[in-house]
C-alpha cells in the first residue's frame, strides 16, 4: 500500500476524484458571484446617483458622512462620480504625514461634518471656510430655507447648499 500511495497512479486518482468536486463547488457558488459592488443592487441609491450625475457639475463637492451610512460613504465617489468633503477613512493617512498638515486638515474637516450633523443651521458659517455644494442624507435635514431640497426618493435626500 505504501508503494501505491507514493506512486503516480495514486496522484492521478486523487486529481480525477477532486476535479468533479471542485467543478461542482464552483457552479454552486457561481449564481451569487458578481463583479459589481453591493451598492449597485441598492435601487434608491443608484437613482440618487443618476440624478447627481445628470444634475450636478462634475467638480461638485458633497458631504456624505455622517448623513449616509449605507452604502459606506467612501463608496460615493465610485457610485456617483463626484468628490466628497471628507470621510473617517481618509484619516488613515494621518500616521504617515511627516509634517502633520494633512492630519490637522483632516481633523478640522472631520469635526466640521459632525458639527453640521449635530446642528444643520451651522451650514452658513461652514460655507465661509469650505467649498461644499451638496449634502446627501438618509433622513430629512432642516437646513435654512436658502438651502433647498433638490432631490428625494424613498431613501435619500439631496440638498443644494451652493448659495
Amino acid at each position: 500500500i505504501k508503494e501505491y500511495i507514493s506512486s503516480a497512479t495514486f496522484g492521478r486518482h486523487i486529481v480525477t476524484a477532486a476535479t468533479p468536486a471542485l467543478l461542482l463547488a464552483s457552479f454552486v457558488a457561481l449564481p451569487s458571484f458578481t463583479i459589481l459592488p453591493k451598492f449597485f443592487s441598492n435601487a434608491p441609491y443608484m437613482e440618487a446617483c443618476a440624478w447627481i450625475q445628470t444634475n450636478t457639475a462634475k467638480d461638485s463637492v458633497f458631504i456624505v458622512e455622517p448623513f449616509v451610512s449605507n452604502p459606506p460613504p467612501e463608496e460615493f465617489r465610485l457610485a456617483c462620480l463626484r468628490s466628497i468633503f471628507t470621510t473617517y477613512k481618509e484619516g488613515g493617512v494621518v500616521p504617515y504625514d511627516s509634517n502633520r498638515a494633512v492630519a490637522f486638515e483632516w481633523k478640522r474637516k472631520f469635526d466640521v461634518i459632525y458639527a453640521l450633523h449635530e446642528n444643520p443651521a451651522r451650514i452658513t458659517e461652514i460655507k465661509f471656510k469650505d467649498r461644499i455644494d451638496y449634502i446627501i442624507s438618509e433622513t430629512p435635514v432642516t437646513f435654512p430655507p436658502r438651502y433647498p431640497l433638490v432631490f428625494s426618493n424613498s431613501a435619500y435626500y439631496i440638498y443644494d447648499v451652493q448659495n
